[in-house]
């Protein structure tokens, strides 16, 4: 079982009402939500851990044990539950049961980049190509622990001239427009077309220059500084949530990365995707939500 929980002010969002809750997340392990009594038996466990509230989690939990076990597909339940810290304020209680997936989100960059950023939000941001040419990941790295929306942000590197000639050559056959110019050309082909990560790929390592990042790391603390040769992104991936200060940061050189991922889930078991390396740091460490994880390839 993984317990998180903490207190916070709802302004607005799930519950409707703005107050005060206690914001707890428990993954119940499809063994320990097998039958009502198993439920009951792991939320006794989960409530002792929780001062003040624990007998107001536990009856909660008795209460939604078969609920909880209808959930169970086999790879355990997810609860979320809002408890109000003054119940003199008539605000309810608040609780949410989902079958629980390994990964809740993923989103990953294929292809060589040159350089990392986060980009803070006070709303969620769409994934995807921003008008400065970088790639955003659809993942918020604050997920389920409130504060800022913060996303990852890739920049892919200038293509080769020599890839760019062939698409260049190809998209005028398109158009049947031979007597084009390549400037002409240049304005009518999508960047975004240039820098996907399919036309990456076909950029061999051994020629890629010595700019591509080719590690990435993480580090906790306030203070807390990067290996020797990397540049540290300057956010605090759990900007307003709480929580331990998390930094990430990256090394270019030889051989380049081939990619970079973020999961999000609710167990500390999140796998990477296939062909990728988790970087074993959970960046919401300490302020609750989801289980985030950095890979790479």
């Amino acid at each position: 079982m993984n317990l998180h929980y903490k207190t916070e002010k709802v302004l607005s969002g799930w519950p409707p009402e703005i107050g005060e809750y206690l914001h707890l997340f428990i993954y119940f392990e499809a063994s320990e939500c097998l039958t009502a009594a198993t439920v009951t038996a792991a939320g006794a466990i989960a409530a002792s851990e929780i001062p003040y509230a624990g007998a107001v989690v536990s009856s909660i939990l008795t209460a939604y044990a078969a609920d909880i076990v209808t959930k169970n597909q086999g790879s355990g339940v997810d609860v979320e539950i809002r408890i109000p810290i003054v119940a003199a304020t008539g605000l309810a209680s608040y609780v949410h049961i989902s079958t629980h997936r390994p990964a809740d989100a993923t989103s990953s960059y294929e292809g060589y980049f040159t350089s990392m950023r986060a980009t803070v939000s006070g709303d969620a941001l769409a994934p995807g190509t921003t008008p400065d040419g970088w790639e955003r990941l659809g993942v918020d790295l604050n997920m389920g622990a409130g504060g800022k929306y913060i996303y990852f942000e890739i920049l892919p590197p200038p293509l080769p001239q020599s890839i760019f000639t062939q698409l260049l050559a190809q998209h005028r056959k398109v158009l049947g427009q031979t007597q084009l110019g390549q400037a002409q050309l240049q304005q009518t082909l999508p960047q975004k077309f240039c820098t996907s990560p399919l036309i990456l790929k076909q950029w061999p390592p051994s020629s890629a220059p010595a700019n591509f990042v080719c590690a990435v790391d993480v580090q906790v603390g306030q203070n807390a500084k990067p290996p020797v040769g990397y540049t540290q992104i300057p956010v605090d991936l759990n900007m307003g949530a709480g929580g331990a200060y998390i930094y990430v940061s990256y090394e270019v050189g030889t051989p380049p990365l081939t990619g970079v991922a973020v999961v999000a889930g609710s167990t500390a078991q999140i796998p990477p995707p296939t062909g990728y390396t988790r970087i074993s740091v959970d960046l919401n460490q300490g302020a609750g939500g989801k289980y985030i994880y950095l890979c790479y390839k």
